[in-house]
């Protein structure tokens, strides 16, 4: 064994021991301390008085139209973003569109450059994929709609984003 090992074995052998030293016979106990509500009483007591604080407090108009207006659900989801397509199937096109015997469900899209993706009844599908129903394929990907046609019958459903609120 040269030199350069017995050195390295050497110093190997110190930081074991004083690891066997340091785990087992410097460290103090662990102990665990458990929290009986008091500070659960302390955070009740701090929301009851933000609560009080609030309740005295005389709201302008403004104030309390901003409130009134946060806690309101919207209608439609405010970050979806259009590419300027800015128009919606009327009733009349999609009450013609839908008079067929399956269902769809349109609840996404995806565009990443030139590829574009709807999530159709919960799957992932592109421009000319057939779907998970046997005879309907992807013609037409947009923002706000996805046109499916049937193989056999040559049938064109127009399928709305349906916007889900939570």
């Amino acid at each position: 064994m040269s030199k350069r090992e017995k050195v390295i074995l050497v110093i190997v052998f110190f930081v074991a021991v004083y690891g066997i030293y340091d785990v087992f016979l410097c460290s103090p106990p662990k102990t665990f301390s458990v929290d009986n509500g008091g500070e659960s009483k302390r955070l009740d007591d701090l929301i009851a008085g933000v609560i009080q604080d609030v309740a005295r407090e005389n709201l302008s108009e403004t104030e309390a139209y901003i409130i009134t207006r946060a806690e309101t659900l919207w209608r439609s989801d405010p970050f979806l973003k259009i590419n300027g397509l800015e128009k919606r199937l009327n009733d009349a096109e999609w009450a013609a569109s839908s008079k067929h015997n399956v269902s769809f469900t349109y609840t996404g899209y995806l565009e990443l450059g030139d590829t574009r993706i709807a999530i159709i009844n919960g799957r992932e599908y592109e421009i000319g994929e057939e779907l998970e129903s046997v005879g309907y394929f992807v013609e037409r990907i947009e923002p706000l709609q996805v046109v499916i046609r049937g193989k056999e019958n040559q049938k064109t459903i127009i399928v709305p984003v349906k916007e889900e609120v939570f």
